[in-house]
């Protein structure tokens, strides 16, 4: 699926050394042992509950991990990292991107369905109640937050999902959504006849008609 997630100041944050990939493996949601030089893929940092704490995107180059996150989130990622580097032989290197990604207006953002860390999804979610199942590697063994996620993908859904909504009329982030007269979820941000919310389960996996609107998959065309 095509990243939905938007980004518009990145920062780098460079992993150095022989235990770099086994490091990586070990701490993220991401498959790092079959990363080849050029590869790029999406990764997260996880609790052990699965909640988010970092999504960022890694590239190998030269034998050299790269980074790429918000720059709000560089630092606290850089910290975050140096907390779980005991003895490996590796070292951590802030940098800035080749580029960056195209900036957009919150209209723009919203109405091309891409949604934002720390709006739409926060570090109080679950890996899985994003739209970001790309950052998940179900085979890659054990991390913080795997049980959960596997739990979640070998059982059921989650009880609620982050999806796009094509509104009858406008409405505001934080307002409820609802079907017959029940609230089945809220709106995070929106623009106009376009929004994000949070979908319960209920509606969200047969993508059923609410009274607000009409509800998608992130990541299909209003």
């Amino acid at each position: 699926m095509e990243k939905t997630l938007y980004e518009e100041n990145l920062g780098v944050i460079e992993v150095h050394g022989k235990d770099a990939k086994d490091f990586l493996h070990r701490l993220t949601s991401q498959d790092f042992k079959n990363f080849n030089e050029g590869d790029v893929k999406n990764a997260a940092l996880l609790t052990a509950n699965s909640q988010i704490q970092f999504l960022f995107t890694a590239t190998l180059n030269l034998g050299i991990f790269s980074l790429s996150i918000e720059q709000a989130y560089v630092s606290a990622l850089h910290v975050a990292l140096e907390k779980l580097h005991f003895a490996e032989d590796l070292s951590f290197k802030t940098s800035e991107p080749s580029e960056q990604p195209s900036r957009l207006t919150e209209p723009e953002r919203i109405e091309k369905g891409l949604w934002k860390f720390g709006m739409d999804i926060t570090e109080k979610n679950l890996i899985l109640e994003a739209p970001a199942n790309s950052y998940v590697h179900r085979d890659k063994g054990c991390y913080p937050g795997q049980e959960v996620v596997e739990r979640v993908f070998t059982y059921g859904q989650v009880a609620k999902k982050l999806m796009k909504i094509q509104l009858n009329e406008p409405l505001k982030a934080g307002e409820n959504l609802s079907a017959g007269g029940k609230v089945i979820g809220k709106i995070t941000s929106a623009h106009g006849v376009h929004a994000f919310g949070f979908v319960h389960k209920t509606h969200y996996k047969n993508l059923t008609k609410i009274d607000q609107g009409q509800i998608f998959d992130v990541g299909d065309h209003f």
